[in-house]
Formats: structure tokens, sequence, C-alpha cells
């Protein structure tokens, strides 16, 4: 053996040394990232992440779960990290549920883990409903049928189930069908930057709409700018984690009214501007024909709005177009018939800046508005986007639950 192949054995040696020194003496520790409803402006949980002692290479819980994987004590550092993770939790009587990461291979450990989860949680007494695991949805394939039983297990007890990182592996996204969790985290990647990125929108927008149909909830991850916050409330998320709210700590703030940036972020999630939607223009003597075509070519597109100078003065949506287009006396003239004779000019037109309530309140009380139509949002009278009535309207129910 070379010398520094023995150089880098002993302090590999003597870090595995250290680290059963950590687990025996209950030297691992925890701080906590609180996850927050940011239209409630409420606590719903923590995220329990583990440290080493300050001073030690062993800090990070990147060292530390790579030496505990060298060295075969991943069971012993894991059940550690838990049993800090809940006695600080107690300890310092927070409230929501708390969030634990869970490697994958406790879960392939099947009962054993189990049985040593539920042992520690009698100790602590805290109810399972309380505790939810968080998976990363990396684990490998060859032992995805193994997890999955196990999760299924835990679910049986009682434990909440968390799908982190969702978005770091892509091409598995196929395994978040497989697994009923309660909660899908996104990972940061997909958050940082996502106010000027149109393809991370509609990623999540997709991962909303999904996590929707299958009944769990959508956590982003990574939230760090108030542009970020504005743009996920928009898309529907309102359960952030990251530094905009709080950095991990052993002692996190507790005072909801403390949080930084939920105050700015509760003033843009009652504004109407935070449902618009981009919606093309055109101008009074667009041809019909060039309306036909867009429509065509982008079949969900909601709306075409008529602009004068940048001001709204008409709405054509395809059914009123495909309407027009079927009567008799408009096939001789589709061919040189222009917007303004078929478009909406008594449209519903909103200031971006009006609250939901007072939105949706306009929009109930205009008797020609019909169901599947939009609206227009402006802002000091030039146009913005559109809006979607019957997603104004669940929006305004859901903030009244």
């Amino acid at each position: 053996m070379s010398q520094s192949a023995i150089v880098q054995d002993i302090e590999k040696t003597g870090t595995s040394v250290e680290l059963l020194d950590l687990i025996r003496n209950r030297r691992v520790s925890t701080v906590f990232q609180p996850i927050v409803s940011v239209i409630a402006n409420d606590i719903i949980g923590y995220e329990a992440l583990s440290r080493g002692p300050s001073d030690s290479s062993l800090y990070s819980p990147a060292m530390l779960f790579r030496v505990a994987k060298e060295s075969g004590l991943l069971s012993e550092l894991e059940d550690a990290c838990i049993e800090s993770a809940t006695r600080m939790f107690n300890e310092q009587r927070l409230h929501g549920r708390l969030f634990v990461n869970i490697t994958p291979e406790a879960l392939n450990d099947d009962d054993s883990f189990t049985e040593r989860l539920e042992k520690i949680i009698a100790t602590s007494g805290m109810p399972s409903e309380n505790i939810v695991l968080e998976v990363n949805e990396r684990y490998s394939q060859e032992r995805e049928d193994s997890i999955s039983d196990t999760i299924n297990k835990l679910k049986k007890l009682g434990f909440g189930v968390a799908l982190d990182d969702l978005g770091s592996g892509l091409s598995r996204f196929d395994r978040w069908a497989s697994l009923r969790s309660d909660y899908v985290k996104i990972n940061k990647c997909f958050v940082q930057g996502i106010s000027k990125d149109p393809v991370k929108q509609a990623l999540v927008r997709s991962i909303v709409d999904i996590s929707a149909s299958r009944g769990a909830s959508v956590i982003a991850e990574g939230v760090e700018t108030s542009e970020e916050a504005e743009t996920l409330l928009g898309l529907h998320v309102s359960l952030m984690q990251g530094f905009l709210i709080c950095r991990p700590a052993a002692f996190p703030v507790i005072d909801s009214a403390s949080f930084r940036g939920i105050s700015e972020n509760r003033k843009m999630v009652d504004k109407v501007q935070v449902i618009a939607i981009e919606a093309p223009t055109a101008s009074c003597d667009t041809a019909l024909s060039v309306l036909k075509k867009r429509f065509v070519d982008e079949p969900n597109l909601p709306a075409i709005v008529i602009t004068e100078n940048g001001k709204p003065v008409g709405v054509v949506q395809k059914r009123s177009l495909s309407s027009a287009l079927k009567k008799k006396s408009w096939k001789g003239k589709f061919s040189f018939g222009t917007t303004e004779e078929i478009m909406n000019k008594h449209f519903i037109c909103i200031e971006g800046t009006s609250s939901i309530k007072s939105a949706a309140a306009a929009v109930v009380a205009d008797k020609n508005r019909v169901i599947g139509d939009v609206f227009v949002i402006v802002n000091k009278g030039m146009f913005v986007g559109v809006g979607d009535i019957m997603g104004l309207l669940s929006k305004f129910v859901d903030s009244h639950n």
C-alpha cells in the first residue's frame, strides 16, 4: 500500500471514529427552517436539517452522511438525526408538522427502519400524524418496489410523506405518479429566477395541476426574492420555504409577523395582477384570416385583445370567431372582413391593482358574462393581460376557506 493510501486510510478511520463518538454522545444537532403559508401568513411546519459540531469536519450534512455510508453507520446516524429533530422540536414547542429527511437506504431497510422509527417516535411522545417524511426522488430504480412498499407501510401508520427535490431528476417524474405523497417539494433549481423564465413557470404550473389532481400540496423550496414569491403565488403555490422567509436556525423565528418579505407577499397575493395571463394583441383592422390562423396555431390561446395605442377596445375569443364564421352573412366576407366587425366591445375590464374580492364582485355583477369568457386586466388603462373568469372566482372562494 502506498504512503498516500495509508494516510487516507488512517484519516478515514479517524473520521469514522469521530462520527461514532458524535452519535453515541448525542452531538448531532438540528437546525430548523420554517415552511409557511404565505396566504395565511402562518407556519405549517419546519424542516429539520442535521448538523455536526461547528468545529468539526463533519459539520455539513453532506459530509456526515458520506462518512456514515462509507463506515457502515448510516442506520445509526439516521436514527440519531431523527431523535435529535424530535427532541429539539418538542423542547422548543414548535407548532405545525415536523419534516424530516429520510435516505433511500433507510427506506430499503423495510421492517428494521419502520420498527426503529416507531420506537423513536414513541419515546418522543409525538403523534406520527405530526411528522412528514421527506423522500428524495433520486433513489435507485432497482429499489423502487421495496421503497414504495415501505412508504405505504409508513403512511398506514399515520406518517405524512413528501416527495423532495422534484425536478432534480426530470427523467424520474413517473415515480411521482407511483407515490401517493401528501406534499410535493419543488427543487430550488425551478424556483430561482422563475419570475423571468416562462419555461420554469410552465413546468411549475404543470406540477401544481397534477398535484391538485392527486390531492397533494405543493411546497416551493429555495425562495429567496419577493419576485420569485410573487410569481409562485400567481402560479397558485402558496407554501414556501427559503431565505426570504427565514434561514435555517437552531432557534428559528416562530413569530409569523416577523417573517421577512411576508407583508409584501400578502399585499400582492390579493391583487388581480397575480392571475394575469399573457395574451396577444391585434388592431381593429386586422384581417379575420390572421386571427383564425393564430387560434389554429395556438389551440390553448385564451383570447386576442384588440388595442388602440396600448389600450384595450375589444376582445375576440375562439368561440366567438367560429360562431361568426358559421353565419351565412359572413361566409362571403371572410377573406376581407376585419376584427372590428366581430369583436366583443362590452368586455369586462379590471385594474390589476384591484383586489380579488372586488374583481369577483364586478364579474358576478356583469349580466353579460359567459362562463369560459375572459376579462381584461389593465394598469392605469394600459393593457396588461387577461384573466380567466372561472379562475378568478375559484381564487376568491379559496381565499375565504
